[in-house]
């Protein structure tokens, strides 16, 4: 269902008529018990799990002075909801590689149930902070949920520490074996060849570039057979038609699919285009500002 529409001559987003078939209610910005109340009576509504309500301002002096900014409503916030939890154990610590060769632990653990999802593992976000929380095989930890999993300890998580030596941070990388640099707290894979790092220069072009028929599961298949190794090759499809039609589970019109949709980005601004090359640190905006 639309929520939102915008006049061609305006700025400001306003609520589609639909909205309002839909429990809502309306009142002073600092009716706070209002809203929270309204809010948990309506964690579940028409048979749905909410994770929360948005507040939206509807004086419209006000919502054009907040205006918009990246493509947000100023005139918006949400009411979150407090993220479930459970106590689980750690089963090991991953080191994954990303776009630019960042390395980032994500902690396995045993699985558990939070609003419906089985959870059997979260990021640490960065190695300093794997560092502080010191985890070792078996240690309990503290798994909240609201819109993706997050581990940290408590006095419970403390008194049930395993004991066993504490994880550390590989010296080389999990994909390629190429040692490992830390560049202000940051562990980085500097082989420009590493596999995931080639990997993940596609699928950020994909994904920036709004070509959403290639699958992270396509593109890891492709590459693995040697069909795609990098963007350029994205467009050598059509040539590979015969040979990707006899892997199995990819069909001919499977291909004219992935043919069409990159055919449909084949013009786009300069900026959309150089900002999904992967380049670090020159994102579409910055190359909107350069040229």
């Amino acid at each position: 269902m639309q929520l939102r529409y915008m006049e061609e001559t305006d700025q400001i987003e306003y609520l589609c008529p639909e909205v309002f078939n839909h429990p809502y209610i309306k009142c002073k910005l600092g009716d706070f018990d209002a809203i929270e109340n309204f809010a948990q009576e309506h964690r579940v509504s028409d048979g749905l799990r909410c994770d929360g309500a948005v507040i939206h301002l509807i004086n419209p002096s006000l919502k054009k002075i907040l205006g918009r900014e990246n493509d947000k409503n100023a005139y918006e916030v949400a009411y979150k909801f407090t993220e479930e939890y459970a106590y689980s154990k750690v089963v090991d610590i991953d080191f994954q590689v990303g776009l630019f060769g960042r390395i980032t632990p994500v902690v396995r653990v045993e699985p558990i149930t939070l609003k419906g999802n089985k959870i059997t593992s979260a990021s640490l976000g960065s190695i300093p902070r794997m560092e502080y929380l010191n985890l070792a095989k078996g240690d309990m930890v503290k798994v909240l949920y609201d819109i993706i999993p997050y581990v940290t300890m408590d006095k419970t998580c403390e008194r049930n520490r395993s004991y066993n030596k504490p994880i550390t941070p590989k010296t080389k990388c999990p994909s390629c074996n190429h040692p490992l640099e830390m560049r202000k707290s940051i562990l980085y894979c500097t082989n420009p060849f590493c596999d995931c790092r080639r990997k993940g220069k596609i699928l950020n072009y994909l994904s920036k570039m709004h070509i959403m028929e290639l699958s992270y599961q396509t593109i890891e298949l492709l590459y693995d057979m040697k069909y795609i190794q990098t963007i350029e090759d994205l467009y050598r499809i059509p040539e590979l038609e015969k040979e990707l039609v006899k892997i199995p589970g990819i069909k001919k019109k499977t291909v004219k699919t992935w043919v069409n949709e990159l055919n449909k980005r084949r013009r786009v601004e300069d900026c959309v285009f150089f900002g999904a090359l992967g380049i670090e640190g020159c994102s579409e905006k910055i190359f909107a500002k350069v040229l």
